[in-house]
């Protein structure tokens, strides 16, 4: 995070994490910029690569694995639909089934 900052000042005040300058102001990169970035550093060390979506895939998984909160893995997605989200993950459907009652409990 210091090298972001000293490489593109201003980038504390952005909500986003990852950054370029354009035109002298601070920006989020594009989603096609981060796919690219992705795709270059993967397939250096993957025969294959490894797609945006499978990473983000491995991420919803492990951190319903590891307990995490499927109304926050909801929302860091930005899914509009919890439904999404579990198809998303994989779960099985007692998996889910569980989630959605959990989060029936909380309304």
């Amino acid at each position: 995070m210091d090298v972001r900052e000293s490489k593109y000042p201003g980038a504390k005040k952005s909500p986003f994490l990852f950054v370029s300058v354009y035109g002298g102001v601070v920006r989020p990169l594009s989603r096609r910029a981060i796919q690219n970035i992705v795709n270059k550093y993967t397939s250096a060390f993957f025969r294959n690569g490894k797609s945006p979506h499978k990473l983000r895939h491995s991420f919803a998984v492990d951190f319903i694995r590891s307990g995490g909160d499927i109304i926050l893995l909801r929302d860091q997605l930005g899914h509009s639909d919890i439904k999404t989200t579990s198809l998303y993950t994989n779960m099985s459907s007692k998996d889910g089934e569980k989630v959605l009652n959990e989060m029936d409990k909380r309304r």
